[in-house]
Protein backbone atom coordinates (compact mmCIF):
# COMPACT_ATOMS: atom_id res chain seq x y z
CA UNK A 1 0.00 0.00 0.00
CA UNK A 2 0.91 3.54 -0.60
CA UNK A 3 2.77 5.15 2.42
CA UNK A 4 1.31 8.28 2.29
CA UNK A 5 -2.00 7.34 0.86
CA UNK A 6 -2.30 4.59 4.42
CA UNK A 7 -0.87 7.93 6.31
CA UNK A 8 -4.06 10.19 4.98
CA UNK A 9 -6.38 7.09 5.89
CA UNK A 10 -5.07 7.60 9.18
CA UNK A 11 -5.94 11.04 9.40
CA UNK A 12 -9.07 11.00 8.14
CA UNK A 13 -10.27 8.15 10.93
CA UNK A 14 -8.65 9.76 13.47
CA UNK A 15 -10.61 13.14 12.28
CA UNK A 16 -13.96 10.97 12.25
CA UNK A 17 -13.16 9.97 15.85
CA UNK A 18 -12.22 12.99 17.18
CA UNK A 19 -15.63 14.58 15.63
CA UNK A 20 -17.11 11.94 16.68
CA UNK A 21 -16.05 12.22 20.46
CA UNK A 22 -17.14 16.16 20.21
CA UNK A 23 -20.53 15.43 18.69
CA UNK A 24 -21.86 12.87 21.20
CA UNK A 25 -19.79 13.81 24.57
CA UNK A 26 -19.18 11.81 27.32
CA UNK A 27 -20.93 8.41 26.18
CA UNK A 28 -19.18 7.92 22.99
CA UNK A 29 -15.65 8.85 24.83
CA UNK A 30 -16.46 6.06 26.92
CA UNK A 31 -17.04 3.82 24.11
CA UNK A 32 -13.99 4.54 22.62
CA UNK A 33 -11.72 4.37 25.65
CA UNK A 34 -13.49 0.80 26.56
CA UNK A 35 -12.21 -0.38 23.14
CA UNK A 36 -8.51 0.77 23.43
Amino acid sequence: MNPILNHSIKINEHLCVTTTARTTRGSQRTTWTAQT
